[in-house]
């Protein structure tokens, strides 16, 4: 009787254990600013949590079963580029890892919207072009007044300029 006690006392802590586990990966998973996808191994979608509703503005309901239509290579990184319904387009970046999914085979896909990002490296980017144009005009204009005063100083040795005198 006292082994069934203790058997019972430790299937219910376990039990217990095994509710916060899951109660701390649900958290993370549906808190996650991620877009997080799960894939069977041919690539049809079995689940996204709300980061990828909102990310690719779609529910649930309308990925499930779909193709995840982008190549699924175990470790690959890749930028790409996210279509939006009624929301501008956006990029992402896709991380692949393979995975076990109720039991199979399957691909746990992760995703960071980086738009902002990029859009701040293209803003960066158009405003050093910029400054490298008005930085060559700034040197042109430099090199322009330099090769003036050249003239300048050769034109002053050809001609008196010295002031006159009197004796």
């Amino acid at each position: 009787m006292n082994n069934l006690t203790n058997k019972a006392g430790q299937d219910k802590i376990d039990l217990q254990a095994l509710k916060e586990s899951e109660a701390r990966f649900r958290s993370i998973v549906l808190w996650s600013p991620d877009a997080i996808i799960v894939t069977d191994e041919k690539g049809k979608i079995e689940y996204i949590n709300p980061a990828a509703e909102k990310f690719f503005n779609r529910k649930m309901e309308s990925f499930i079963g779909q193709d995840f239509g982008l190549p699924l290579v175990d470790g690959e990184r890749a930028e790409i580029d996210i279509f939006r319904p009624g929301k501008e387009a956006g990029v992402g970046d896709m991380q692949v890892v393979e995975a076990e999914w109720l039991g199979n085979k399957g691909h746990l896909i992760t995703i960071r919207d980086i738009t902002e990002r990029k859009q701040a490296e293209e803003e960066l980017k158009k405003k050093l072009a910029d400054l490298e144009i008005f930085y060559k005009a700034a040197m042109d204009r430099e090199d322009r007044i330099l090769e003036l005063k050249k003239k300048v100083e050769e034109l002053e040795k050809t001609t008196d300029h010295r002031p006159k005198t009197e004796t």
